[in-house]
C-alpha cells in the first residue's frame, strides 16, 4: 500500500517536473479571466503561423516576409526582421563600390542574401520548433495516459496475491506456452481458489500493466526517436503465435530429444550396466517418446482447440445477446421514432384545425362586427336625427299654441259676428193688491 502511494507520488511529482520545465523553456503570460486557453494561444501563437513550403516554383506570394519574427519561440527573445537584416547587409557591402569594380562586385553578390535564403531558413527553423513542440505534446500526452492508467489500477485492487512466476494473463505467447510444461493444471485450481472470485479484477489489473508496459515502451522510443516497428510494438508481435510453427517445433524437438536417447542407449556397452537397469530405463524413456509423447500432445493439441472453441462459443453468445439487446433498442428507437413523428403529424394536423377554425372564427366575428357596427351607426344617426328633430319640435311649440289661440280668437269672432242680436222687452210693474199685502206680511 505504501509502496503504491509512493510510485503515485513520484508519477505525480515527475509530471509536475515535466510542465515546470515546458513551462521555464517556453514561458507564457497569464491569460486573461474571459478568454478560454486555447483561443488565448491560438491568439498568441497567430504572428507564427508560417505556410509551408511549395515543391514548386515560387509564386509572388513566397517573397512576401512578415514584418517581425522571432528567433525562439516565447517572450524574452530578441526580435529579428528580415527587410531589417537584408537593408543593413546592403548597406554594409554599399561601402565596398568605393574600391574597384572587380573586387567589390564578385564578393557583394557572393555575400549578399536574398529573399528566397531567408525565408527557406525562417521555414526550416520554424518548422523545427513546430516539429519539437509537437514530440513534447506526444510525450506529455504518454505520461499522462500512463499516470492515469496507473491510477485506475491502483483503484482495482485485490485482496488476495497469485504466485509471479505463473505470468497468469501475460500478452506474451512465451508465457502462455510455457504453462503448457507444467506437469498438471492444478496450479489453476489454486489460483482460482486464491482469489475467490477476483478473477475478472486480476486479469484487468494485469491487461493495463501490460498497455501501461506497452507506453512506456512507446515512449522511450519516441523519445530517442527509435523504430517503432522494431522495438515498442515487438511486444504487441510478441502476442501473436503460429499454430503449424508451434507444432513444427514441438515435433523437432521430441525427435531430436529421442535421437539423443537412442544415441546414448547405444552408446552405454552392456558391461557397463550390468543389470540392464540403465537401458530399461532408457527403453522406458523411448517407449514415452515414442507413444506417450504423441497421445499426451494430441490430447493437448485437442484440449487447447476444444478450449478455444468453448471461448469462441462464448464469446459469440455473448456478442450475439449484446447484438440482440442493440437490435431490440434499435427498433424500440426505430419505433419511438416512428410514434414521434405520427405524434407530430397529429400535432400540426390538429393545429392546423384549430388555425383554420380560429381563422373561420375570426372571419365570422369580423362580419359580424361590421353588421353590428353598420346598425350601430344607423341607430346612432337615428339617435342624432330624432335628437335633432325634439329640439326642433320643441321650439316650434310657442308658435303652434301661438297659432292656436289666433285661430280660437279668429273662430270667436266670427261666431260672434253671426250671432244675430238680442231684443229687449219691456219689463211690468209688479202688481199693487196681493203683492203689497204679501209685502207686508
Amino acid at each position: 500500500m505504501l509502496n503504491r502511494r509512493k510510485l503515485i507520488r513520484e508519477y505525480e511529482q515527475k509530471r509536475l517536473e515535466m510542465l515546470k520545465k515546458l513551462q521555464d523553456e517556453y514561458p507564457l503570460p497569464e491569460a486573461p479571466p474571459d478568454q478560454c486557453r486555447d483561443s488565448f494561444l491560438k491568439k498568441l501563437f497567430a504572428p507564427y503561423d508560417v505556410p509551408p513550403p511549395s515543391l514548386g516554383l515560387p509564386s509572388e506570394g513566397d517573397f512576401f516576409i512578415p514584418k517581425r519574427q522571432y528567433s525562439r519561440l516565447g517572450f524574452g527573445s530578441y526580435p529579428f526582421s528580415a527587410e531589417e537584416k537584408l537593408l543593413s547587409d546592403i548597406h554594409k557591402y554599399a561601402r565596398v563600390t568605393a574600391y574597384p569594380l572587380k573586387k567589390s562586385i564578385k564578393p557583394l553578390l557572393d555575400e549578399r542574401l536574398s529573399v528566397l535564403d531567408i525565408n527557406k531558413l525562417l521555414r526550416v527553423r520554424y518548422g523545427s520548433i513546430a516539429k519539437a513542440i509537437g514530440c513534447f505534446a506526444v510525450l506529455c500526452l504518454l505520461t499522462d495516459v500512463r499516470y492515469r492508467m496507473s491510477v485506475v489500477r491502483d483503484m482495482w485492487r485485490h485482496e488476495a496475491n497469485v504466485d509471479r512466476n505463473l505470468r497468469m494473463f501475460s500478452w506474451s505467447i512465451e508465457d502462455y506456452l510455457r504453462r503448457f510444461k507444467r506437469r498438471n493444471e492444478n496450479y489453476l485450481d489454486n489460483v482460482e481458489l486464491e482469489l475467490k472470485g477476483q478473477m475478472d479484477c486480476f486479469k484487468f489489473r494485469v491487461d493495463l500493466k501490460e498497455i501501461i508496459r506497452l507506453v512506456d515502451a512507446l515512449y522511450d522510443d519516441f523519445r530517442v526517436k527509435g523504430d517503432i516497428c522494431s522495438n515498442s510494438l515487438y511486444l504487441i508481435r510478441d502476442a501473436q503465435v503460429d499454430i503449424m510453427e508451434l507444432v513444427t517445433n514441438t515435433r523437432k524437438e521430441e525427435e531430436d530429444q529421442q535421437a539423443q536417447l537412442a544415441q546414448a542407449m547405444q552408446k552405454t556397452p552392456r558391461t557397463a550396466d550390468p543389470g540392464g537397469y540403465r537401458h530399461k530405463e532408457l527403453n522406458k524413456r523411448i517407449n514415452h517418446m515414442d507413444f506417450g509423447v504423441p497421445i499426451e500432445a494430441r490430447y493437448r493439441i485437442n484440449w487447447a482447440q476444444t478450449t478455444m472453441e468453448q471461448s469462441l462459443m462464448s464469446d459469440e453468445l455473448e456478442i450475439k445477446a449484446i447484438e440482440d439487446e442493440v437490435n431490440f433498442y434499435k427498433d424500440r428507437a426505430k419505433e419511438f421514432t416512428y410514434f414521434t413523428d405520427l405524434c407530430y403529424l397529429a400535432y400540426d394536423l390538429e393545429l392546423s384545425d384549430y388555425k383554420r377554425r380560429i381563422s373561420e372564427t375570426e372571419s365570422a366575428y369580423e362580419k359580424s362586427m361590421e353588421l353590428v357596427d353598420n346598425e350601430i351607426k344607423v341607430t346612432r344617426n337615428k339617435l342624432s336625427k330624432a335628437v335633432d328633430d325634439l329640439k326642433f319640435y320643441r321650439e316650434q311649440i310657442p308658435m303652434f299654441h301661438q297659432k292656436i289661440a289666433e285661430v280660437h280668437e279668429i273662430f270667436a269672432q266670427r261666431e260672434a259676428a253671426n250671432k244675430p242680436p238680442v231684443v229687449e222687452a219691456p219689463v211690468a210693474p209688479p202688481p199693487k193688491g196681493k203683492g203689497g199685502k204679501k209685502g207686508k206680511k
